[in-house]
């Protein structure tokens, strides 16, 4: 009856029915054939059940009592497959699905059998591995899970570790007993407790009348667990599994996992403070400190510490499983660490190896899209994207996917998928944002203002003080307008508030350069209007005022003896001048430092650095032509339009104007995630270069898109920019009357 989903009393019920309706149906025949040898008169005389009883009667009183049986087993039936009351089973209540699994601990021995308790379990798990209602724990998984814990894989799994473990790994209820003696019997106790709540959900016993009898006693608790334990399970379905990474603090744990999903959920301040809490719990936490260091970098956020931090996880990799261990070497090569250098290739390679062994990694996923993006591998990355979010829906993992779009010039596509992203998450800051990146790549700038100021809307609402709104973009994109006087204005009223107090703070900004505040974004409007009109000379002294603030000495060029981007500002602002001279020997001292063998810190410093030495060696004209091509071999592959400035520049010095019109070219075109943060007004210049070249080269039509190109970006730059602009308007014109007298 079990096997057919029914109660144990359904079998006897009806064996009652038919033992108790033959003796009753016998009768009433024996009864009906004396009456049919009476005359009239004595059948008058009968009374009761020798009157009235009859076959008849007797079957209709067995169809009834059937009828009735067939009710009580079409009622339990009904409410067992309604997943209703106590007759719910396991699958029909819901409790468990396929992927739900039970956690079966060692059975405490307190008997003077040695290996009985052990013995007795694992019958009883066999005996239940059998069943497609009740899906147990693996012992592998076990024995990885106790890993994870900091202990022996073969520790004995007791009644507390095994609500640690099921607590971890999002295991609905454990299985507990214990086998005691009874006489010259057993007595075998098994208990079924809430992993959430150590709450006790059945209880069942069973007794062996020897060891012979012992399979037996657990095939009739095995039955029991099958039939009873689906109802109980209903209300603890919902509690979510914990990440399954080391930690021998449950309570860590605990704060890890919710740190995570409050990241997906786009929630970084309240997933810092959960981070830090567990690391707090747990010092030894290799994972948490990896954690902490992503979420500091995604929030901008501690930067001086985010080394430290994947120094310290890369530190613990020996006390990590090996897919945690994974999971920190892709991190700490993608990014470098204190004594540990950046390796794109190596970062690479040990998110690939994760995947080999567990395919569905959503970290390895994103992780290394990411970085085949930036080698330019856009499809590959666009296709892992895809695999993480079909894993799971969230609005970061959608997004995410989006942007790949993006990074291939898909815009048709990208459209598509904000479109879909605002049908399920509408309100998202992240829905304006892609709408502001798309509408930027598309030189919409004033409709990528209006996205980029219903996004800050939403951040400023959000009461989440890592989110905190800092007008960077609102910034960026005036400035490319060439709205100086309104982006600095914006900048700085948020300075002077107790907002950007805040941001400095959390930002860890210096006193020295806090105090010099006012002097820097005087400088840095100064600077911009530099770019736009080509006068530096009235920088040079603002510059030497503010050089202490703004630049490291050259002291500081090294970090536990390796070489840092410190000297990056001097010798943007020596470049910015057009001394070149000064440039030239601020790498020599770099130079200086490689050869007393001083490596840099990561690959992006020797990419810059290579860069810097290529650009200055076109502008001091040693052969500008092979400086090109190691100009472009130090740009990483998946930057499209970084670095083509300068590229083009180079290019015009070694008097190749078409290759010099190809990276301008793609300087101003194509996606771009910076929102103006790249620009500074060169795209706007580059464009009338662009016209320029174009016109000497006899591209009437491309040299005309140009000029109007920068005519539109500047149309309502402030006055200091507008003869600019009319001069782009005047070729324009000049242009326009030259092609109607070649065509006349």
């Amino acid at each position: 009856m079990l096997a057919l989903g029914l109660p144990d009393w359904v079998f006897p019920a009806a064996v009652f029915l038919v033992l108790a309706g033959l003796p009753i149906t016998l009768y009433s025949a024996s009864l009906e054939k004396k009456r049919a040898l009476m005359d009239s008169g004595e059948r008058n005389q009968l009374t009761g059940l020798k009157a009235k009883l009859s076959t008849k009667l007797a079957y209709r009183g067995g169809v009834l009592a059937a009828g009735m049986l067939i009710v009580a087993i079409l009622g339990y039936s009904g409410l067992r497959a309604a997943g209703i009351g106590p007759f719910a089973s396991l699958i029909s209540s819901g409790a468990l699905n396929a992927r739900d699994v039970i956690l079966l601990t060692d059975f405490e021995n307190r008997t003077d059998v040695p290996e009985l308790g052990s013995t007795v379990s694992e019958a009883l798990r066999i005996d239940l591995s059998q069943s497609t209602a009740v899906n147990v724990m693996d012992r592998s998984a076990v024995s990885e899970a106790l890993k994870r814990m900091g202990l022996r894989s073969d520790t004995v799994v007791s009644s507390a570790i095994g609500i640690q473990i099921a607590s971890r790994e999002g295991v609905k209820a454990i299985i507990e007993g214990e086998i005691s003696p009874l006489g010259t019997a057993f007595q075998i106790a098994v208990r079924v407790v809430s992993s959430a709540d150590g709450q006790l959900l059945a209880g069942f016993r069973e007794s062996a009348v020897d060891g012979s009898d012992m399979l037996g006693a657990i095939d009739r608790l095995s039955a029991k667990l099958r039939s009873e334990i689906g109802e109980s399970l209903v209300d603890i379905r919902s509690s979510p599994p914990l990440d399954q990474v080391s930690t021998t603090s449950i309570e860590a744990l605990r704060h890890y996992t919710k740190s995570n999903r409050l990241h997906i959920d786009g929630k970084l301040g309240e997933s810092i403070r959960e981070i830090e809490q567990a690391i707090e719990l747990d010092s030894l936490f290799g994972m948490a400190y990896r954690k902490a260091s992503v979420l500091y970098q995604n929030a901008r956020f501690k930067f001086a510490e985010q080394d430290t931090l994947r120094q310290k996880a890369f530190n613990l990799r020996s006390r990590m499983t090996e897919r945690e261990r994974l999971t920190t070497q892709g991190t700490v090569y993608a990014y470098g660490a204190v004594t540990t250098d950046q390796n794109i290739e190596e970062a690479m390679r040990s998110y690939s190896d994760l995947l080999e062994k567990w395919p569905d990694d959503d970290t390895a996923l994103n992780n290394l899209a990411i970085l085949k993006q930036q080698k330019g591998e856009y499809a590959e990355g666009e296709d892992l994207l895809r695999r993480a979010l079909n894993n799971e829906e969230n609005e970061f993992r959608r997004s995410n996917h989006a942007h790949a779009l993006l990074h291939q010039s898909k815009f048709e596509e990208y459209e598509l998928a904000i479109n879909e992203f605002g049908i399920r998450y509408p309100g998202s800051a992240k829905l304006y944002e892609m709408r502001a990146f798309l509408a930027y790549s598309l030189d919409s700038l004033n409709q990528a203002l209006d996205w980029v100021i219903k996004r800050d809307s939403v951040l400023d609402n959000d009461d989440d003080p890592i989110t905190v709104n800092d007008f960077g973009s609102q910034y960026s994109i005036l400035s490319s307008q060439g709205k100086l006087k309104a982006s600095f204005n914006l900048a700085r009223r948020f300075l002077e508030s107790s907002r950007g107090d805040d941001f400095m703070e959390r930002q860890a900004v210096p006193d020295s350069i806090r105090r010099q505040l006012a002097a820097i974004v005087d400088f840095q409007f100064a600077s911009a209007e530099a770019v736009f009109t080509g006068r530096t000379d009235d920088l040079k002294e603002s510059f030497l005022g503010i050089k202490r603030a703004l630049i490291a000495p050259e002291s500081s060029f090294l970090s536990n003896g390796k070489i840092t981007r410190t000297w990056e500002s001097e010798l943007s602002f020596s470049i910015l001048f057009r001394d070149y001279e000064q440039a030239d020997a601020l790498l020599e001292k770099i130079v200086s430092l490689e050869e007393q063998g001083h490596s840099f810190l990561n690959s992006a410093g020797k990419e810059l650095f290579d860069r810097s030495r290529a650009y200055l060696d076109a502008m001091l004209n040693r052969n500008p032509s092979e400086a090109a091509e190691r100009y472009t071999n130090a740009i990483p592959p998946g930057f499209k339009r970084f670095y083509q400035r300068e590229l083009g520049e180079i290019w015009e010095k070694a008097g190749n104007t078409e290759e010099a019109i190809s990276a301008y070219t793609r300087f101003v075109s194509g996606p771009d995630f910076s929102l103006g943060g790249n620009d500074q007004g060169w795209v706007g210049n580059v464009h009338f270069r662009l016209g320029e070249l174009h016109e000497e080269e006899g591209h009437l039509d491309l040299a005309i898109t140009h000029y109007g190109k920068m005519v539109d970006r500047w149309r309502d730059a402030d006055a200091l920019v507008q003869p600019q602009v009319e001069e782009a308007r005047r070729r324009i014109d000049a242009l326009l009357d030259r092609k109607a007298q070649e065509g006349n």
